[in-house]
């Protein structure tokens, strides 16, 4: 089976260095695409001196494209070059040793997966138990996964019009209506930095409950993409539907009771929502 990666970075810190390093063993060609905006920052010294280093294709974007656009530009390469599975990364993810990969061997030649998942997340919703070793999942999300690449092919590609947030489960819903097989691990294999969190203190609650927070631009893609989500799955997957309108119920009770910077926060979620009603998508234009 031929292995290759792709890898999203976005103003990267050093340590991408380090990520990066944890799985150029797995993979006969890691993909490298630079969404960062500046063309005088050289994201590719990031990576001198890395072992395996010689595996990398560096691309650099003259603007962020997203994430879905960059991942069928990194496929489409796949594609041409004949690999048969792609790891997607995050930049600011990693494995710690090569357990996961020898488990995922163990499914390659299964053609009704579309996905093997690393499983950064045990409390990942809608997942039941495939086999001793391997939950199924309605979805996952993109970092640590190994995409069958006839996969990507015959579901069409990753939605490039939600650009950031939403990506990866549109895709995951896409592949299981075309009959492909969403895994993970039952065991977690990869390290993952979910945006920050801080604690807050929740009335009549013992403990401080810690809660996930994205910058503020963030926000206008989980409202609008989630909003779109909800719409587009309500029927075929109205269990979804329902967990991501909570999702976003949440959010914004977040803004109002807990989130920094309230009025940016506010902007974004609204900003959002209007786009959603007005079926705007892609990149959110600077005068909303």
């Amino acid at each position: 089976m031929k292995i290759c990666s792709v890898t999203i970075l976005f103003h990267p810190e050093e340590s991408v260095k380090f990520n990066v390093a944890s799985y150029l063993h797995a993979v006969e060609l890691a993909y490298i695409i630079d969404n960062t905006e500046s063309a005088a920052i050289n994201n590719r010294a990031l990576f001198d001196g890395v072992a395996g280093a010689e595996k990398i294709v560096f691309i650099k974007n003259e603007s962020n494209l997203g994430i879905g656009k960059s991942l069928n530009i990194a496929f489409q390469m796949a594609v041409d070059a004949g690999f048969d599975w792609m790891l997607t990364m995050d930049q600011d993810s990693n494995f710690n040793g090569n357990s996961f990969f020898e488990l995922a061997a163990t499914k390659y030649k299964d053609k009704s997966i579309g996905i093997i998942g690393a499983s950064a997340h045990q409390n990942m919703p809608f997942k039941n138990a495939f086999d001793e070793n391997f939950n199924r999942n309605l979805f996952l999300i993109t970092s640590g996964n190994l995409v069958q690449v006839n996969a990507w092919q015959k579901v069409g590609g990753y939605n490039e019009k939600l650009f950031i947030d939403e990506v990866d489960t549109d895709f995951c819903l896409r592949l299981q209506k075309m009959n492909f097989n969403i895994l993970s691990t039952k065991e977690n294999h990869l390290q993952h930095k979910l945006g920050n969190t801080f604690n807050v203190k929740i009335p009549f609650a013992k403990n401080a409950w810690p809660i996930g927070i994205h910058a503020p631009f963030r926000m206008y893609y989980i409202t609008r993409n989630g909003l779109f989500m909800t719409k587009k799955y309500a029927f075929s997957h109205p269990k979804y539907a329902l967990y991501r309108v909570k999702s976003l119920m949440a959010k914004f009770l977040f803004i109002v009771f807990f989130y920094p910077n309230k009025s940016q926060y506010f902007k974004s979620f609204f900003g959002g929502v209007k786009d959603f009603a007005l079926a705007k998508y892609g990149a959110r234009s600077t005068s909303n």
